[in-house]
């Protein structure tokens, strides 16, 4: 049983915009399931596949192109829907607390 513990999450670029999970998350991948867990609250979530692709992307500090290109590339699927999904996905990780967007760093303009 292969596990991997989170480590510190680096910034997650997404048009422009960054984002970094909430500090009072923990998560889990054991064998391919991924596991959030907010400590302070105890509500926890287990994301899918892709769910799964996208949370790993957020949390290695990939860009948004790399991210769409990895579930691409794993599920064979059509770029242009995938890209509202994926905003869609992330939207609701910020609704639901589980993701917060970081400051513009200077220089960088929002797409």
């Amino acid at each position: 049983m292969k596990e991997q513990i989170k480590e510190p999450a680096k910034a997650f670029s997404w048009k422009g915009n960054l984002f970094r999970p909430s500090a009072d998350l923990s998560w889990r991948d054991v064998n391919g399931e991924l596991v959030v867990l907010n400590v302070k609250t105890g509500a926890y979530s287990i994301f899918n596949d892709t769910a799964r692709l996208v949370w790993l992307s957020i949390t290695e500090g990939k860009t948004s192109d790399q991210t769409i290109d990895c579930i691409v590339e794993s599920y064979a699927v059509d770029r242009k829907p995938l890209v509202n999904d994926v905003k869609m996905f992330i939207d609701g990780l910020l609704t639901g607390g589980l993701l917060q967007q970081l400051p513009n760093p200077k220089g960088r303009s929002k797409s």
